[in-house]
């Protein structure tokens, strides 16, 4: 056997024949290369003969033969995929899947992701809404222990903050003698007494108010905004 050849590695083969368990593929370097039925993506009967990537998932080193899976490799691409989403700082859009305690589970390429609750608008973990899809962004990638965190508060914010020139709307959530909190794309942001346009904060403003407001300041590390009330 090649000396060369390790573990993990990507090889391309032939499939020569097919069996009840597996398929033989011809890879060349005088070994015998052989992927389990359960090791590949579809059905094998229908590959005889092309020429396709495998991942090598065991080496016999007594006897010259190669186990392959193709399910090991199209998942070692997609942490591949998601670890240039993290780097990149890409939006994504996935489907949330099951709720639990903490947060939601998502399917994204393959991998299991989590969403914790602390990183969802409030209406998604109200309404623990099922199989919608949401943008999302990839706030921890750690492929050594398999763990994809994702946000969904980060990426709203950063969608509806980049033009600031723009009128947007809030929900008032809480009224204090220093001014407003209101609700605006899941983020609790305060507007000062002094941004308003009625300085009488408690006879003017209610609780489930919708005002208009301009966005002033962006906080990037908490996802706050610094806003004024326009009439």
């Amino acid at each position: 056997m090649a000396i060369y050849l390790q573990k993990n590695d990507i090889i391309a083969g032939r499939i020569t024949k097919v069996t009840d368990k597996g398929a033989f593929v011809d890879v060349g370097y005088n070994t015998l290369g052989f992927i389990p039925k359960n090791e590949y993506l579809g059905s094998i009967a229908d590959q005889n003969h092309k020429i396709e990537e495998f991942l090598i998932i065991w080496i016999n080193s007594y006897y010259p033969e190669l186990i392959l899976s193709k399910k090991k490799l199209q998942y070692s691409l997609n942490w591949t995929k998601l670890l240039k989403v993290y780097n990149e700082n890409f939006f994504l859009f996935t489907r949330l899947l099951f709720w639990n305690k903490g947060g939601v589970l998502c399917g994204l390429e393959g991998v299991r992701a989590f969403l914790p609750k602390s990183h969802l608008p409030k209406f998604y973990k109200r309404n623990k809404v099922q199989k919608f899809y949401l943008p999302l962004k990839i706030f921890n990638y750690n492929y050594q222990s398999k763990n994809v965190i994702l946000s969904c508060r980060s990426t709203f914010f950063k969608l509806h903050s980049k033009d600031s020139t723009l009128l947007k709307y809030g929900f008032i959530t809480s009224i204090k003698s220093f001014g407003i909190f209101i609700n605006i794309y899941g983020s609790r942001s305060l507007i000062h007494y002094s941004n308003l346009v009625f300085k009488n904060v408690a006879k003017n403003y209610k609780i489930g108010q919708r005002i208009k407001v301009k966005l002033i300041k962006v906080n990037s590390v908490k996802y706050h905004y610094k806003l004024c009330e326009v009439f």
